[in-house]
């Protein structure tokens, strides 16, 4: 049974909004020079480290009781080497034209190495005081960066139809799966 929204959706989305955003102030509050000596460590770190792609991952939604239209995206890595998860998935919820919008807010320092038997995670955000909803049970994922022809799949969502209106939107990628709570 789908989970409905209610009219208390709106004050706790600002309340997790101004978290976000606060949140996001202060990881992101740094110096111009060490942003630039941070992106320039990322770049050697990550040489040579393939992409994540669907052949050696597995894709998991689950929902998360709070907060409300809330689910988590995982991203676990079955195969021998590190891989790198790459900005954040890219979502598309039936036969939407579109992807979900992605929330900047949730960006990381850096990006997301992903050890083999470990996971990567993005939160999900499905409804909320939007317009133009629909029900799907199909979600397609696409893992930027990786090769072509192991870049997306489609991914089975917990409890049947799921409700869908313009405000989805989904998180970067994070090691903390905890992040839907932050979120």
């Amino acid at each position: 049974m789908p989970r409905t929204t209610t009219r208390r959706t709106r004050p706790l989305r600002l309340a997790s909004a101004g978290l976000a955003a606060a949140a996001a102030v202060s990881l992101t509050a740094f110096s111009g020079s060490a942003a630039q000596a941070s992106t320039a460590k990322d770049a050697t770190a990550l040489a040579g480290t393939p992409a994540c792609s669907v052949k050696n991952m597995s894709l998991k939604v689950e929902s998360i009781r709070e907060p409300i239209n809330t689910y988590r995206l995982s991203l676990t890595n079955h195969s021998k080497k590190t891989c790198v998860a790459y900005k954040y998935p890219q979502l598309r919820f039936g036969s939407a034209k579109s992807p979900a919008k992605v929330v900047t807010s949730t960006k990381p320092s850096s990006a997301v190495k992903v050890k083999p038997g470990h996971s990567a995670y993005a939160a999900i955000h499905t409804s909320g005081d939007g317009n133009h909803g629909f029900q799907t049970k199909k979600l397609k994922v696409t893992l930027p960066g990786a090769p072509a022809g192991a870049s997306s799949a489609g991914v089975a969502l917990p409890g049947g139809p799921v409700y869908i209106d313009d405000t989805v939107a989904n998180s970067y990628w994070v090691t903390d799966p905890r992040i839907v709570y932050n979120w």
